[in-house]
């Protein structure tokens, strides 16, 4: 799997700024682990959108996307081609078979079970859901939770129980690009070490095929934990804001 980013620009506007956000390039390959750092307001969140193809960006710019493995490929994908052309059915596609995507609030439909939620996602990846309970309890005990909890309505979950079930969602399809934004905020010290530990895990078995990329506030923790660092930095010049990501 790669994923190559490249001058890529977004432009957002409203009453009181103007926001940009600047990434010159950006390589995802197989076995990377990116921590995306800056503080809130610079952009972290955008950048995800764009790598978990959510959002185009305002300028012409280069976005390719390959999978190649024994048991799925995709080709090469010109992602910056799909959004100019509005070939939305492919972008989904290519999300759904390829890509998690981890939102902050954690992204569960509140109606429906983490069961519910893993089996419907499973679904839209094109996936087989006959051993879909065995798997979600298999990834519940690697999050050190109770498989008994994968049923419960979600309102009677604390929030880090279901941001663990959001984990779960994320990665019952295996994807081969994990997306996660402050995956492990809402986790005390203890668990958001386990669901980091967890997130590289899938990195590093079936002999480094997925790649994984973070926003986080928390860089010493992603430095110790092997992280290649992003890191935003933006400037002010009147009501234009500007953020550059670049590497550490």
């Amino acid at each position: 799997m790669q994923f190559a980013l490249k001058q890529v620009n977004i432009i957002l506007r409203d009453d009181e700024r103007e926001f940009g956000l600047r990434v010159k390039d950006l390589i995802i390959n197989s076995g990377d682990k990116i921590a995306i750092v800056g503080p809130s307001g610079c952009g972290k969140t955008t950048l995800l959108r764009i790598i978990a193809l959510l959002q185009s960006s305002s300028s012409p710019d280069s976005l390719r996307f390959q999978v190649n493995l024994s048991h799925q490929s995709s080709g090469i994908d010109d992602i910056s081609r799909l959004w100019q052309q509005r070939l939305y059915a492919r972008l989904r596609e290519i999300r759904a078979k390829y890509i998690g995507y981890l939102a902050s609030e954690g992204g569960l439909y509140p109606s429906m079970s983490i069961l519910e939620n893993a089996k419907l996602r499973l679904e839209i990846a094109g996936g087989n859901d006959a051993n879909v309970t065995q798997a979600c309890s298999r990834l519940a005990r690697s999050l050190d939770m109770s498989p008994g909890l994968l049923n419960s309505p979600l309102d009677k979950l604390s929030r880090g129980q279901r941001i663990r079930g959001a984990m779960i969602q994320t990665y019952i399809h295996q994807p081969v690009l994990v997306v996660a934004d402050e995956p492990t905020s809402a986790l005390h010290p203890a668990l958001a070490e386990t669901a980091m530990k967890f997130m590289i895990g899938h990195v590093e078995q079936n002999n480094k095929v997925n790649a994984l990329v973070i926003a986080t506030h928390d860089i010493v923790l992603a430095r110790q934990l092997g992280f290649k660092i992003l890191i935003g930095q933006y400037s002010q010049h009147g009501n234009q804001i500007t953020t550059e990501f670049i590497p550490e």
